[in-house]
């Protein structure tokens, strides 16, 4: 009989950037109160950033998720080449991080 197909893969495929992208794009931020419960406190988490000015989204609010969640791994970008270079690296890495616990 034939040998049984691979496991599948784990982590993010560079075709569900432009998902995972838009699921954050939709996405509102929780209220702070939200964030300081303790059990939030202890979900890994993966932020990233892109520091290019934008109101909606300004680096203060990086800077302070970095503050409140010193755990979390903070990715900043300073240029749309840099984000599509490194954040399907950094997403795929701490999927397969969180997977594999």
């Amino acid at each position: 009989s034939p040998p049984p197909p691979p496991p599948p893969e784990k982590g993010l495929l560079m075709d569900d950037f432009h998902e995972v992208m838009t699921g954050a794009l939709e996405s509102d931020f929780p209220p702070l109160k939200a964030l300081e419960n303790v059990k939030v406190r202890k979900i890994p988490m993966l932020v990233c950033g892109w520091d290019c000015d934008d109101s909606t989204h300004p680096m203060a609010t990086i800077l302070l998720l970095e503050k409140l969640f010193p755990h979390a791994r903070i990715c900043i970008a300073k240029s749309l080449g840099q984000v599509l270079k490194e954040w399907p690296v950094e997403i795929t890495n701490f999927v397969v991080n969180v997977t594999q616990k």
